[in-house]
């Protein structure tokens, strides 16, 4: 197996360093919301849970009293349990997402702006997914996965045919590797199918449907047009989901746009939950579109649960946790495999 050895270092050394970056920016984007509000408390953290809050329509006139003619307000994210904000984007109808505006929940107070793409946590954020190199950055990540996935394939069958089963007394490396190996594999191979969309989608539909929700709908305009305004739609959405807890809403932004609202549904609970998404229109309140969590395709669930999976928190706090301590295993095997390797190389200088 010395043709395996020899191709798994060159892995190793060609490759080793990317795979460290990998992971440790894999660690920090576990938490990535949470870090991004401790670097930024000014403009993503209220200071206390808001007993009272604003309603999502008196920040969203907040914020449109900010926007100049050119801008439209795109999108909300609404605060969650935590002392979080109302985010809004903003932007031109061509370039919708060009800025972040954020509103204190307690007092309806626009906190701040940030462009797009600007922070510290958007930038490790497309360092990991695209290395910041655009679309072809990000094929480059999928693949690289897969050679990932390979290195840590050939180092299991280097280990297997050198000790069997035996975990006693093995050098820290192959330690790693073993006890890591699964759970960090389940994490790489997500990632992989995140980043390869363009072939992941083809091959679970060989298994599945992936419906989707078309979003081409377009609201009926006319001289007596008028818009039913946020709070109705939210409480449109809700009649049409019972108990779901609305996350975000893509607001219209030209007069045939339509409201396109994402929830979180009440049943099932736990890590089976997902979301649900409601389409209406922005003047009549009729629901276009809908696609409840329970009526979706195996594989509509299937790509939904990716990224959770990925990150860990389909499975709560202890996922993410584990999956942050995964990302340090690609630093420890390359420091530890870095070692055995110019400890074997000095004793086979000094072997006469």
């Amino acid at each position: 197996m010395k043709w395996l050895y020899r191709l798994h270092l060159w892995v190793a050394l060609s490759l080793g360093a990317v795979f460290v970056l990998l992971g440790l920016t894999g660690s920090l984007l576990v938490y990535q919301s949470t870090l991004d509000r401790w670097l930024n408390p000014e403009l993503l953290q209220a200071e206390a849970p808001a007993e009272k809050r604003v309603t999502a329509a008196d920040a969203l006139e907040t914020v449109e009293a900010r926007t100049t003619d050119e801008e439209v307000v795109s999108f909300l994210s609404l605060p969650g349990a935590h002392p979080a904000v109302y985010r809004f984007y903003i932007g031109t109808p061509e370039r919708s997402f060009d800025r972040l505006v954020t509103v204190d929940p307690a007092s309806g107070e626009l906190m701040g702006v940030r462009p797009v793409g600007k922070g510290l946590m958007r930038f490790v954020h497309v360092l990991h997914f695209r290395l910041h190199l655009g679309r072809s950055g990000q094929t480059l990540i999928g693949f690289t996965g897969l050679i990932l996935l390979f290195s840590m394939i050939s180092g299991g069958v280097l280990w297997w045919r050198r000790r069997g089963y035996r975990l006693r007394q093995v050098p820290l490396h192959h330690g790693f590797g073993v006890y890591a190996g699964l759970p960090l594999g389940v994490v790489v191979i997500t990632g992989i199918l995140l980043a390869l969309p363009q072939y992941t989608r083809p091959a679970v539909e060989w298994f599945s449907p992936l419906s989707g929700l078309d979003l081409d709908h377009q609201s009926q305009v006319d001289e007596t047009s008028k818009d039913i305004g946020l709070e109705q739609a939210l409480r449109l959405a809700r009649e049409d989901m019972p108990g779901g807890e609305i996350r975000s809403v893509g607001l219209p932004r030209e007069p045939e746009g339509i409201y396109r609202l994402t929830l979180r549904e009440a049943t099932p609970s736990g890590w089976l939950a997902g979301s649900g998404r409601v389409v209406l229109d922005r003047y009549s309140g009729e629901v276009l579109a809908q696609q409840h969590w329970s009526e979706q395709s195996g594989g509509d669930r299937f790509m939904s649960a990716l990224r959770g999976i990925h990150g860990g928190s389909a499975f709560g706090a202890w996922g993410q946790a584990v999956v942050a301590l995964l990302g340090l295993v690609p630093l420890l095997l390359y420091v530890t495999g870095l070692r055995l390797w110019l400890r074997r190389r000095t004793r086979q200088q000094q072997t006469p």
